[in-house]
């Protein structure tokens, strides 16, 4: 895994072959098998995980998503797909310089999907300033470019329906060597979206912005998030206060994070903690049979966390913990009871 982990940030996807232990033919050779495909968007090796005691899995892999920008009539949407998690965001009417900026912070595994608009696609153009896509772009991406032909009728909630559109395409990538258990689109859940009657959700910030901030890669500039949080405090954390100071969440779950960073600070007991595995290994785990007894184990402490920690809130800073959670997983979440659930 540690040579994946140096592979897989770069870019590159890797073949893994296993030898079996029997041997074939007169010279007896080794007998081996495709075992797995290690990507980007896929960067922790599970063949035969269960197996082993290795703390290193229990370490958290960034994993890229699949990415398809839609260039429509009222400005650009883009779609990203976490096959770790099973989840999708749709991030609507974007401007080039948001993107760019997204997509420099978040780097999106390959192939990459663009759809033209039909007068790009009359003049075979792209334009300028998206990274990995544009044509002044010179990082080697994988990119699909897809003509308005390719487009359905909007025939439901324009958000479901770009998810929808991507997903088919992203699909035919995921399950191009999966024999059995391939996924399907009712697999994935929409986590985030534009909201509805409460607020506005707010743009990524300008990449040159975020870069004289601390947001983006700068040697000359320090890190906005390093010197907000501890160097002692979990990845997890620094992605989420990453992705929040990069796409500002929308008003009424920014005053409930505000709220619930207030209340911790002010709370004289220490609030419980956990070492959770991170939701997307398990998902794989289940997904490929490989769940023991130490996975589900691990998945009942962490409930058990998450009991206590809403016990030790109380009651109202436990109702803004639920809104940003089901803003953050996009599950329909109501109550206290729903979180735990």
């Amino acid at each position: 895994q540690s040579t994946l982990d140096r592979l897989t940030p770069e870019g590159f996807s890797v073949v893994v072959y296993e030898e079996s232990g029997e041997e074939q033919g007169k010279n007896k050779l080794k007998k081996r098998f495709l075992s797995d495909v290690v990507s980007p968007a896929m960067p922790t090796y599970m063949f035969n995980l269960v197996l082993s005691e290795d703390s290193q899995h229990d370490q958290h892999h960034y994993c890229r998503p699949y990415v398809g920008i839609l260039s429509l009539a009222k400005g650009y949407t883009v779609v990203e797909v976490f096959v770790d998690d099973l989840a999708v965001r749709v991030h609507q009417r974007l401007t080039i310089q948001a993107i760019a900026c997204h997509l420099l912070a978040n780097p999106p595994a390959d192939p990459i999907w663009y759809l033209q608009n039909q007068q790009e696609y009359n003049k075979g153009t792209v334009p300028g300033g998206i990274p990995f896509v544009s044509r002044d772009n010179k990082e080697g991406r994988e990119v699909k470019r897809l003509s308005p032909s390719d487009l359905p009728p909007v025939s439901q909630d324009e958000t479901e329906w770009a998810m929808s559109f991507v997903l088919r395409h992203v699909l035919k990538v995921l399950n191009h060597n999966e024999e059995s258990n391939p996924l399907i689109e009712k697999d994935f859940r929409l986590t985030q979206r534009q909201p509805e009657g409460v607020g506005l959700m707010t743009r990524p910030l300008h990449s040159e912005t975020a870069k004289q901030v601390g947001l983006l890669s700068d040697k000359a500039i320090p890190s906005l998030v390093a010197s907000v949080l501890s160097p002692t405090a979990p990845a997890a954390s620094k992605r989420l206060a990453h992705k929040w100071l990069l796409s500002p969440p929308p008003s009424h779950i920014a005053s409930s994070i505000s709220y619930i960073v207030q209340h911790v600070q002010e709370e004289t007991n220490a609030l419980p903690s956990t070492k959770a595995r991170p939701s997307g290994v398990l998902l794989q785990l289940l997904r490929k049979s490989q769940a023991s007894a130490t996975v589900f184990g691990d998945i009942r402490a962490s409930l058990r966390t998450t009991t206590d920690l809403v016990s030790a809130l109380g009651e109202e800073a436990a109702s803004h913990l639920l809104q940003i959670v089901a803003f953050e997983t996009g599950l329909p979440l109501r109550n206290t009871e729903s979180l735990l659930i």
